[in-house]
């Protein structure tokens, strides 16, 4: 069985960029070493390639893409994806953030804990919050408009150091597909205060590789013993 990591730096150096030449994704990070910085934007930055032409000249991440990427990378192992649907007439703030948790906790492999889960829960919300205000940047498209339907895709890429030490680096791209039962002028989705029926998609894979390569096999010996953990037999889908 595959270890669940509950992580201490989950929260921190928490941030959120919007905006970035040429990416598509909206990188969520928790940090803390510079250099596992710069490899934590790289390998999100692979996972480019695997957004695929959607409707309405928007991009969607697939998974399967992500997937066949991660392979021909040797430094990455990929320990779970998913591909799954949900459909819920609750348009409460909370329903698409806890959706979102719950996939960081299964796929991700994170345990957080109640006080770190708060707030990150708030810092994905932040990201949500004033759609309307948000159109434009690259990481949110409005995929398709119908009379009384609307599609929206969000790609979000989640950077985290994992272990007590940090030795491990775990990315997890993620491809959120909502449709809304709501046309398109009056939607703003995470803010809605009546019930819409709305049908999402989330399609995500977790990497893990060794956050400071640069060690030795020694000072690393942790890092190895972790990272077999969490390969296990190869990937496991989550259902």
């Amino acid at each position: 069985m595959k270890s669940l990591i509950t992580s201490p730096v989950i929260t921190q150096n928490l941030f959120i960029r919007l905006k970035a030449d040429g990416n598509n994704f909206d990188n969520i990070v928790s940090i803390t070493d510079p250099n596992v910085l710069i490899l934590a934007l790289k390998t999100a930055n692979l996972f480019q390639q695997a957004l695929v032409p959607a409707e309405n000249d928007s991009l969607r991440f697939d998974v399967q893409k992500g997937l066949e990427l991660a392979k021909s990378d040797p430094n990455l192992s990929v320990t779970n994806f998913t591909d799954i649907y949900h459909e819920t007439s609750d348009s409460r703030t909370s329903v698409m953030t806890e959706m979102v948790l719950k996939t960081i906790n299964t796929v991700l492999g994170i345990a957080l804990a109640p006080e770190p889960a708060k707030q990150l829960q708030a810092a994905i919300e932040g990201a949500y919050v004033g759609l309307n205000e948000k159109k434009d940047d690259a990481w949110i498209f409005w995929e398709k408009k119908q009379a009384h339907k609307t599609t929206y895709q969000y790609n979000i890429t989640f950077s985290v150091e994992a272990g007590a030490t940090g030795l491990i680096l775990l990315t997890c791209p993620m491809g959120l597909t909502i449709e809304v039962n709501k046309e398109y002028e009056r939607v703003l989705f995470i803010t809605l205060k009546d019930t819409e029926s709305y049908l999402s998609r989330i399609q995500a894979l977790t990497t893990a590789q060794l956050a400071k390569p640069a060690l030795s096999k020694s000072a690393n010996a942790e890092g190895y013993k972790l990272l077999e953990e969490l390969v296990g037999d190869g990937p496991t889908k989550i259902e």
